[in-house]
């Protein structure tokens, strides 16, 4: 029996079922109905902002109930903004209530009742994204894991096909967890298939919503990938060879392997990632331009902020990764901080956001940083 093989056979019942723990988790399986028999429905049938109000309540309901989701994001949203109070409190709101959103986007999406090529799209720093698509050159474009509903219109910042590197999931799940995410994963699949329902053929739709499955990412059932999928790197280079062709990667996941690269990212003091995407891009000899998508400034509105071009180093220049990582890594971790609200992965709390050097620091949480505040205004011999 090969490594996979046993893999899979001792981790049977948590990979195709979920972990005993989730299953028992009496909170997770409510919210995972709420979106299932409350939010989608209300995403078709109701007008946009009565939907979204509705996961803003939801969102309201995860705040107020003591959790550990609730003071993790208590804490995540102190190190972003050193926001107390109310404020604090509507923040949080909003940010339980993320994966809310993005699911009455991409039902509404799928369901014809959004049609994201009539929104406004923004662009920040479009300059050497336009220059690089003037040129015809091949190139990647890097991403955190932002609501993916904004993400969506990317597509018409690229006139040029767009393939996403994107984690497969597994074939069936148990864990309300993971079923709350196949939710939005359908729904988001449709959305991009009814993004171009009327600009294209139905040969030009499938290459454009085409999904790389990223290896990478490590999913659930993973011991069967080798055999029924094929690399990564050699399907995002062949995607690359083409004059002016895209590939959009999301690097910011946690890759809990042995040849991971260490570093700090956002909250948290040491997170490790995968350089797949520097790799790539390196041995196309193409370069990199992070980028973030979020909501707003007004409804129906989506702001992209390009960073600036990365260029890769030379193929056999494997040492360039790390270096070319970090500049991805910067950007991503800055609009973090910027916008905590629409960042669906974990930020943690071991760092915090600096405003004045616009940067992340060493720090302790805010409530310790009160109590030092407070010894420091103390008279002296008090005490």
């Amino acid at each position: 029996m090969d490594d996979a093989q046993l893999f899979a056979s001792k981790h049977w019942w948590s990979d195709r079922i979920g972990r005993p723990r989730e299953l028992l988790r009496v909170f997770g399986w409510l919210r995972f109905l709420a979106d299932r028999f409350v939010i989608v429905p209300a995403a078709r049938t109701l007008p946009l902002g009565a939907a979204l109000w509705l996961a803003g309540a939801a969102g309201w309901l995860d705040a107020t109930i003591p959790s550990g989701m609730s003071r993790a994001a208590r804490r995540e949203i102190e190190v972003c903004t050193g926001a107390t109070g109310m404020r604090r409190l509507r923040l949080v709101a909003r940010r339980l209530a993320g994966t809310r959103r993005d699911l009455v986007y991409h039902v509404r999406m799928n369901s014809g009742r959004e049609r994201p090529e009539r929104w406004t799209l923004i662009q920040e720093n479009g300059g050497p994204i336009s220059g690089l698509l003037s040129s015809g050159r091949p190139f990647v474009i890097a991403s955190g894991h932002f609501l993916s509903s904004a993400s969506t219109l990317r597509y018409k910042a690229l006139p040029q096909a767009n393939r996403p590197v994107s984690g497969e999931l597994p074939r069936w799940m148990l864990s309300p967890l993971e079923l709350r995410r196949r939710l939005t994963s359908q729904s988001a699949k449709g959305a991009r298939h009814g993004f171009y329902r009327t600009t294209e053929t139905a040969d030009e739709l499938a290459e454009r919503a085409a999904i790389v499955p990223d290896l990478w990412a490590e999913p659930r059932n993973w011991a069967e990938a080798p055999a029924r999928i094929p690399s990564v790197q050699d399907a995002a280079l062949a995607r690359l060879r083409e004059p002016g062709a895209t590939v959009s990667i999301y690097p910011d996941v946690h890759w809990d392997k042995p040849n991971a690269y260490h570093r700090p990212f956002a909250g948290v003091s040491d997170r490790r990632f995968a350089i797949g995407a520097a790799r790539i891009a390196r041995l196309a000899s193409c370069p990199i331009v992070p980028y973030v998508a979020v909501h707003g400034p007004g409804p129906r509105t989506v702001t992209i902020t390009w960073g600036e071009p990365i260029e890769a180093g030379d193929p056999d220049d494997k040492s360039s990764d790390i270096r070319v990582m970090d500049r991805i890594i910067d950007f991503i971790e800055r609009q973090v901080a910027l916008h905590p609200c629409e960042y669906l992965l974990g930020i943690g709390h071991e760092r915090r956001w600096d405003p004045a050097s616009e940067r992340w620091i060493c720090g302790d949480s805010l409530e310790a940083r009160k109590s030092i505040a407070r010894d420091t205004k103390q008279p002296a011999g008090a005490g």
